[in-house]
C-alpha cells in the first residue's frame, strides 16, 4: 500500500512538473516594485530625486536610466544603487551645483525643469551577471513651478500587531520562519503630496539591538519606502530578532531631505514563541516539501483511500458489516 501511495504521489508531482520548473526559471529576476515619483504623479517639486525600488537580490552593473523631458532630449543618465535599501537613484546633470559643469536645459541647476512632463525608463536588473533581467518600469509625471522647502507633518506610530510566517523559497529550496509585524502609523501630510514622502521605520527595543554606552538600545532601521497611503507598514524580522518585547518608531522624509516629528512616539508589543514544525517529504526527494507538494500528497492519499475502499468493498453494504477474525 505504501509503495502505491508513493508512486501515485510521484505521478501527480510529475504532472505538475512544468509549474514547479517555471517557478525555478523565474528565480533571479528582481523586478522594479516602486518608483519615486510614482507613475502619473502631478505637481512634483523640482527638487524631487528620481529613484526606484527593486526586489531583493538586484545587482546593478552600470545600467543607465533613460530620462526624457517633453519637449526635450532623451538622456541616458548614470545611477547609483544601494543593496541595503534596494534602491537605484539617478544622478542628474549638474546635481549639487558644481561650478564647472555644463548646465543642461532639461535639468536647470541640477534640478528638474518646472512645469514639464518627464518620462523615466527604469532598467530591469539581474541577480547576477548571467541571470535574466527582471522587469523594469516606465513612468511619467509632471513637475510643479519650482522646488519645495517645507517639512512633512507626522504624529508617529499608533500601534503594532504581529504574527508568524513560514515561507518556502523555491529558488534555494529552503524554508524560513519569521515574525511579521504590522506597524500602524498616523497619516502624514506634505505640501508636495503625501505620495512623495518616504517612511522610515525603526526598531527601538529588542533582544539583539546594539547598546550604547548607557546600555540603551540603539534604534535600527527596518523599513524605508515610499508612503503608499496605508495606515499599516509591514516589517519582517528573524525569529531571534523579533522575540520578546519589541518596539517601533517612525518618521516621514520629504524629497527635499527634511524630516517630520513623530519619531519620539513608540508602539510596542510582546511576541510569543512561534509554533515551529518540521516539514514532510517524499522518501528520496532529498528536501523538504513545499506547500504545493504537501497538497499533492494529500490529494494522492485521498484518491488512493477511495480507490482501495471501492476495490475492497464493491457492495456498499459490505463496508458496514463486521469483519471476521
Amino acid at each position: 500500500m505504501r509503495r502505491r501511495l508513493v508512486r501515485l504521489g510521484t505521478t501527480l508531482l510529475l504532472g505538475w512538473g512544468a509549474p514547479i520548473g517555471s517557478a525555478h526559471a523565474l528565480c533571479g529576476t528582481p523586478d522594479v516594485v516602486d518608483t519615486l515619483p510614482p507613475d502619473g504623479q502631478a505637481l512634483v517639486p523640482t527638487n524631487t530625486p528620481l529613484s526606484a525600488s527593486y526586489e531583493l537580490g538586484a545587482l546593478h552593473q552600470g545600467e543607465s536610466v533613460i530620462v526624457t523631458a517633453a519637449p526635450g532630449e532623451r538622456h541616458e543618465l548614470a545611477a547609483s544603487y544601494s543593496r541595503a535599501l534596494k534602491s537605484l537613484v539617478v544622478t542628474l546633470p549638474c546635481a549639487g551645483g558644481s561650478p564647472d559643469c555644463s548646465e543642461d536645459p532639461d535639468f536647470p541647476g541640477g534640478l528638474l525643469k518646472p512645469d514639464t512632463e518627464y518620462t523615466v525608463e527604469w532598467p530591469g536588473l539581474r541577480a547576477d551577471a548571467t541571470a535574466r533581467a527582471g522587469r523594469g518600469a516606465s513612468v511619467s509625471f509632471t513637475t510643479s513651478s519650482g522646488p519645495d522647502t517645507s517639512s512633512p507633518s507626522f504624529e508617529g506610530t499608533l500601534g503594532v500587531r504581529w504574527d508568524f510566517e513560514r515561507e518556502f523559497d523555491s529558488c534555494s529550496d529552503t524554508e524560513s520562519e519569521r515574525y511579521v509585524f504590522d506597524v500602524k502609523v498616523s497619516p502624514p501630510a506634505y505640501a508636495g503630496g503625501a505620495e512623495l514622502l518616504t517612511m522610515h521605520v525603526f526598531q527601538t527595543a529588542g533582544r539583539l539591538l546594539e547598546k550604547d554606552a548607557n546600555g540603551n538600545g540603539i534604534p535600527e532601521e527596518v523599513h524605508r519606502g515610499r508612503y503608499q497611503g496605508s495606515e499599516w507598514i509591514r516589517v519582517r524580522q528573524p525569529i531571534a530578532t523579533g522575540f520578546g518585547e519589541v518596539c517601533f518608531s517612525a518618521f516621514a522624509e520629504a524629497p527635499n531631505g527634511l524630516i517630520s516629528q513623530g519619531s519620539e512616539t513608540e508602539a510596542c508589543t510582546r511576541t510569543e514563541h512561534p509554533p515551529f514544525f518540521e516539514g514532510c517529504s517524499f522518501a528520496g526527494l532529498g528536501r523538504r516539501s513545499s506547500t504545493g507538494e504537501l497538497w499533492l500528497l494529500g490529494v494522492a492519499g485521498l484518491v488512493f483511500v477511495r480507490w482501495r475502499s471501492r476495490v475492497a468493498s464493491p457492495n456498499p453494504r459490505a463496508r458496514s458489516e463486521p469483519t471476521a477474525n
